[in-house]
């Protein structure tokens, strides 16, 4: 599974939890693959309480799943997962539009740019971790921006499920290239504090975003399915 032993000093759940979670969005840890309680603390070299307590967290956020006879394995994306996803995406996102239109300042304009600029890097290195993780950073500096608590921890808390499904939906220069100017529509419409500009921007961010996610969850779907009747 390749995951990595802990640091003793750090709270253990917590950090089973994240190392689990990190591997599954990375899909070290595959679809339907079962965890095993203590192989898992054996390679993490902890005890198995604080797996068996990791596991409990990621079962309730619905990254894993436990049955009788079955065990517990880790659950695949659906067709449901994405259109949640991206129904709360679209609103929260358009949300911290309207909260941070009037009160961006050049300084965090500049951070904005700072983060497109990467992504040009990365898309030019094809480094699809690097670019993906930077596409969380722009859109979780932009809800830091707003002050709101809570929907900052939203947003965060749906972070981690919208990597795993950018994972899928960075598949091709094309789109690397597409999220950059999505990225500079935004950035120019908050410079120009142009509310519908900016609003209609990120809608059209989160839609293709949307539709990349859904085309390449299906298509893996299709080839799955091919395989099994071959």
């Amino acid at each position: 599974m390749r995951l990595r032993k802990l640091d003793r000093a750090v709270s253990y759940k917590e950090k089973v939890y994240e190392e689990i979670k990190s591997a599954i969005i990375a899909e070290r840890l595959k679809p339907g693959q079962q965890l095993n309680e203590r192989k898992l603390a054996e390679e993490l070299g902890i005890s198995r309480t604080p797996v068996r307590e990791a596991i409990q967290m990621l079962e309730s956020e619905g990254w894993v799943k436990t049955e009788p006879w079955k065990g517990t394995y880790v659950l695949d994306i659906t067709e449901q997962d994405i259109e949640e996803v991206f129904q709360l995406r679209m609103s929260l996102e358009t949300l911290v539009i309207e909260l941070v239109i009037q009160k961006i300042d050049r300084k965090e304009i500049n951070k904005l740019d700072e983060f497109v600029k990467q992504q040009v890097d990365y898309c030019r290195e094809y480094k699809a971790d690097e670019f993906i993780k930077t596409d969380r950073d722009f859109h979780m500096y932009l809800a830091d921006l707003t002050g709101n608590r809570r929907l900052i921890q939203i947003l965060n808390n749906l972070s981690d499920m919208m990597r795993r499904l950018g994972i899928k939906a960075i598949k091709t220069q094309e789109r690397y290239k597409e999220t950059i100017e999505e990225h500079k529509n935004i950035v120019r419409g908050l410079k120009e504090k142009n509310l519908l500009k900016a609003k209609e921007a990120m809608m059209h961010h989160v839609l293709k975003t949307k539709e990349n996610v859904y085309k390449h969850w299906k298509d893996a779907k299709n080839n799955v399915e091919k395989e099994e009747g071959a």
